[in-house]
């Protein structure tokens, strides 16, 4: 009886899931990528002549800034 409580008792302990680095990698694996930036362009030409320009540029560490052809910022 003695050896059936203790072969019972630890299939109910729980396992040591391993050291904080593995930990931390599975966990992380569940978010999704972060991205650093995003960088939209828009060029359109009106006559074969003129052709307008837009770039808009977000980073994470910086607010949204618009630039457009002229190269002035809008934002």
């Amino acid at each position: 009886m003695g050896n059936r409580a203790a072969a019972e008792r630890r299939r109910r302990l729980l396992h040591n899931p391993g050291g904080f680095e593995r930990l931390h990698r599975r966990c992380k694996d569940v978010f999704p990528q972060q991205i650093e930036g995003v960088k939209l362009v828009i060029n359109k030409d009106l006559s074969q002549h003129f052709q307008v320009s837009i770039q808009q540029v977000s980073h994470s560490s910086n607010p949204p800034r618009d630039r457009d052809s002229t190269g002035l910022d809008t934002g």
